[in-house]
């Protein structure tokens, strides 16, 4: 059971840690072009944020009835697609109606320390910031984020900088607490 505190604790581990670049983005690279080449092209989005371009990966709503957008996040050492959580996600929701958007997060090599990925944070809430001011240029509304793992916490963490009511809603699955 994750409490306010604990949020709170889990935040402030992250936001005290450097938060300057800390990923591979050789890795990062090889892993958003084989995902972008193995799925279907309509569904590929390369956006702009921190001057650079990132991958998401675009579901349409499969119904009369649009309900809003998804914005997806994976956790740590996953991608837009990965097979458990977030490509279930991706296919589900827009059988219900929901427009998703899965983002590449920040992703480290495997031989980088788990903990490293505290420095990729603050990138990783530019990276929810572009996908958000994305949905909201193609005026889809409204917009809401469900991260899984790290992206529950990068959620988190972009909800609390956040000064507008642009996202009405963040979905943390897989939160876990820690020390």
């Amino acid at each position: 059971r994750i409490t306010g505190a604990t949020t709170a604790l889990l935040l402030l581990f992250f936001s005290t840690l450097v938060l300057a670049e800390g990923d591979d983005s050789d890795w990062e690279s090889r892993i958003s072009e084989q995902l972008a080449a193995e799925v279907d092209p309509a569904q590929v989005r390369w956006l702009q944020a921190y001057q650079e371009s990132f991958l998401a990966l675009y579901g349409l709503p499969e119904t009369d009835e649009p309900q809003g957008a998804v914005i997806i996040l994976h956790g740590i050492g996953a991608h837009a697609d990965w097979p458990r959580v977030i490509a279930p996600l991706r296919h589900y929701l827009p059988e219900q109606g929901w427009l998703c958007l899965s983002v590449q997060l920040p992703l480290l090599s495997p031989d980088s320390p788990i903990e490293n990925y505290g420095r990729t944070l603050f990138r990783a809430t530019q990276l929810i910031d572009a996908a958000v001011a994305y949905l909201l240029e193609q005026n889809i509304s409204p917009v809401f984020v469900v991260g899984h793992g790290f992206g529950a916490v990068s959620a988190l963490q972009y909800s609390s900088k956040q000064k507008s009511a642009e996202v009405a809603g963040i979905v943390a699955i897989g939160l876990q607490e820690y020390p």
